[in-house]
């Protein structure tokens, strides 16, 4: 089943904001006098300005998840390489940091990490996102691994601009080891406000794609 979630567009918080304020100003000072005075107008109007900057500084996000079975956090999981689609070095790297202790969080305590064999030194170094991901699954598939976790960095950077808001997209996905069979997908985007960095919007956007996945504790392999 497919279904999108929407965390509250910085349009529709500054429309809503707007709306919020405009009641607050006619309660506060239409009581008064219908001439308000000019101190009364140029402070209302300070507000109404704090109070958008304020709600244009908060973060959004959106999610598209695709849902499956359940997931056996007692079983084995392996995380596999994460392909790097955005203009940033080492973000897929970055990303790979942040899995294993998000996924304990949801109960995963078998996880191991896929490491390339070691290169020699007149091998040439595997740079293709593909073949990496290919080979690391071949591995996966030739030990017992049930699940394996992989995905993709699409943006990770700050936004151009005074503010230099963090802008992060990602995609998560499970995999049956097995057979190769996606088991659970999404993908998400979030940009936080001035004050955030990049990693920590990535984190809470990967916590937030995991949250729709359903994990339960029972069963072992």
């Amino acid at each position: 089943m497919r279904h999108t979630e929407e965390y509250q567009p910085r349009e529709n918080l500054e429309s809503t904001g707007k709306r919020l304020i405009a009641d607050l100003y006619r309660a506060r000072f239409g009581v008064l006098d219908r001439n308000w005075s000019h101190k009364g107008r140029i402070l209302a109007a300070s507000l109404l300005l704090s109070a958008v900057g304020l709600i244009a500084a908060c973060s959004s996000s959106s999610l598209i998840v695709q849902s499956g079975p359940s997931l056996e956090t007692g079983a084995q999981w392996v995380l596999l390489p994460v392909a790097n689609n955005s203009d940033t070095p080492q973000a897929a790297e970055k990303l790979e940091a942040i899995l294993p202790t998000l996924l304990q969080t949801h109960g995963v305590t078998k996880l191991a990490v896929y490491s390339p064999p070691a290169e020699s030194a007149t091998s040439i170094p595997v740079l293709d996102d593909s073949v990496r991901f290919e080979q690391a699954l071949a591995w996966a598939s030739s030990r017992d691994f049930r699940y394996g976790i992989t995905g993709s960095v699409e943006e990770w950077h700050y936004k151009s601009g005074v503010a230099r808001e963090p802008a992060v997209g990602l995609s998560l996905r499970v995999l049956n080891i097995s057979t190769g069979e996606v088991l659970w997908s999404a993908s998400g985007a979030r940009s936080g406000s001035g004050r955030e960095t990049v990693s920590g919007t990535a984190l809470d956007l990967a916590e937030k794609m995991l949250d729709t996945a359903s994990f339960h504790s029972s069963g072992t392999r």
